[in-house]
């Protein structure tokens, strides 16, 4: 039986910002975890402005539903 894998981004409020379930292994999630989401920059492009990353609380990989593991990202201010 195969897993769910998924990994999520939630805000302070508890909305989803982003979601994929597009992996195969928990290892393969947590390299796009600490490859990608981490990373500020991302966020930032992809939602075309400089604050949209600080609106990320968290960062989790869900197997089967349930928190596998759990990041709570910080990232630097941009100096104006």
């Amino acid at each position: 039986m195969s897993k769910e894998i998924k990994v999520t981004a939630i805000d302070r409020e508890g909305y989803t910002l982003y979601d994929n379930d597009d992996f195969q292994t928990i290892k393969e999630a947590k390299a796009w975890v600490k490859d990608v989401l981490l990373d500020r920059g991302y966020w930032d492009r992809l939602a075309e402005n400089n604050t949209f990353a600080e609106e990320i609380e968290t960062i989790q990989i869900l197997v089967d539903e349930k928190i596998h593991s759990d990041w709570f990202p910080e990232y630097k201010t941009i100096a104006a």
